[in-house]
């Protein structure tokens, strides 16, 4: 019989702000390895498969020091292997290590499964080994904690980093109309002073028109005194060559 166990992964009382609930399942029981039934550990993770093969690969080489064969540069199989390794928090014996990743049916996520060997069709079940079989479901929930915590953290400094680049884009933008408003007031406060200099203008424009008209009549004034006082000597000098 298969037992199931299911972690609800919330963040919402580790960070500053709430993320989306994800499920992790976690089970126990027979599964299809090599078209036979094998005890082991599966669990399903909301997370890209080729992600967690080299998370897993990554943890366990800096955990225990294991190579895990199956990902890497031109590689990525459905199945990584390690064998006849010394886990000693798995096994006093020297054991063959199996870890099948693929896509859920759904596509939504992640099926990894774990299987332990001592040898040829020798696995690691709760029947014979049963401590072995939980050091093998401790191993796998080690690897969740490290990599999940590790990835929702990643995500999380991604998120921050976004907010924190869209405050300084909003603090751009609000300095951008502070300065146009800004310019506004002052476009504003000229074109005041330009209608009261315009203002100033017209009026001495309606005085120089009118000292225009004033000079223009006293010009008139003294060009008529000028005929006069023309005529005046002409008719003198007339008298005089009589």
């Amino acid at each position: 019989m298969i037992k199931q166990i299911t972690f609800l992964f919330s963040f919402l009382f580790v960070f500053s702000f709430s993320l989306q609930a994800q499920e992790v399942e976690l089970r126990e029981g027979n599964f299809t390895r090599e078209e036979a039934s094998r005890p082991g550990i599966q669990a399903t993770l909301p997370t890209d498969t080729k992600e967690v093969k080299k998370a897993f690969s990554d943890f366990m080489d800096d955990r225990y020091d294991v190579n895990m064969k199956g990902i890497g540069f031109l590689t990525n199989k459905d199945e990584l292997t390690a064998e006849k390794v010394n886990i000693t928090t798995l096994s006093d014996e020297t054991i063959d290590l199996y870890a099948r990743v693929v896509e859920t049916s759904n596509g939504n996520g992640t099926q990894m499964t774990l299987f332990g060997a001592k040898g040829y069709d020798i696995y690691i079940d709760s029947d014979r080994s049963y401590s072995e079989f939980q050091n093998l479901r401790n191993l796998m929930v080690e690897f969740l904690d490290s990599y999940l915590v590790d990835q929702y953290t990643e995500r999380v400094e991604e998120a921050r980093e976004e907010v924190a680049d869209l405050q300084d884009d909003r603090s751009d933008v609000q300095d951008d109309i502070e300065s146009s408003e800004e310019d506004i007031q002052k476009s504003k406060e000229r074109i005041k002073e330009l209608e009261a200099e315009i203002a100033e203008m017209k009026t001495e424009l309606d005085n120089k028109r009118s000292n225009i008209k004033s000079a223009e009549e006293k010009y008139e004034a003294r060009m008529n005194e000028l005929q006069k006082i023309k005529r005046e000597l002409d008719s003198i000098s007339r008298s005089y060559r009589k």
